[in-house]
């Protein structure tokens, strides 16, 4: 998909070089009246070196200036990607903490050491989502995405810990409350996750 939207992207490209080297050649034939024109092969010629040189270096600030922009667009995009990476891994890992604490009657039969999901994973995820130098994003939106996620991931870990050993003794309405508290959780995680797609998205169509 990538590869034929740069081809369209280059077809288009070459069509305006095409375009404006009519032009030039247009506009330089209403410049210069018919005292100017050549009258023999050698200006013509001359004349035929002229306006190549002038198209030449036309399409070569063109091609410059192309180039540029991609390489722009690409040095905005490859951070704001990987924040997005991250922000996936940090819903999955929510994800999974809600999977497994899904059934109250298994909680209960649990030790009081035992956290029944990956406690590690979920520590690693917030650490990621919070070293990430949001500066290198040079997006507001990404920015901001990033840094709310950051503290829903502190949150996250802040309540698994507090939660630890006490999952084996939660009554029904703690157990409720609990399902509250990681849904609230994983929602404004994937409104990180949806917020940094719009944003990816921002700067592919170059807003």
């Amino acid at each position: 998909m990538k590869i034929m939207k740069t081809l369209v992207m280059t077809a288009e490209f070459l069509l305006v070089v095409c375009l404006l080297t009519l032009a030039a050649i247009g506009i330089l034939a209403l410049i210069f009246d018919a005292k100017f024109q050549p009258t023999g092969s050698s200006d013509l010629a001359s004349w035929v070196q002229a306006v190549a040189a002038a198209v030449a270096i036309l399409a070569g600030a063109l091609i410059a200036l192309h180039l540029q922009r991609r390489d722009h667009r690409l040095q905005r995009k490859a951070p704001v990607e990987v924040a997005l990476t991250i922000a996936g891994y940090c819903q999955i890992a929510v994800k999974k903490m809600k999977e497994g604490t899904l059934s109250h009657e298994e909680l209960c039969r649990a030790g009081p050491d035992q956290v029944p999901f990956d406690l590690p994973g979920v520590q690693a995820m917030a650490k990621l989502a919070t070293d990430l130098p949001v500066f290198e994003l040079r997006n507001g939106k990404a920015v901001n995405e990033m840094l709310s996620l950051g503290q829903t991931m502190r949150n996250v870990v802040t309540y698994a810990a507090a939660m630890s050993g006490h999952y084996h003794d939660m009554n029904e309405e703690a157990f409720l409350m609990h399902h509250q508290n990681l849904d609230d959780l994983f929602a404004r995680v994937t409104r990180s996750v949806n917020g940094l797609k719009q944003a990816l998205g921002d700067i592919e169509q170059d807003k």
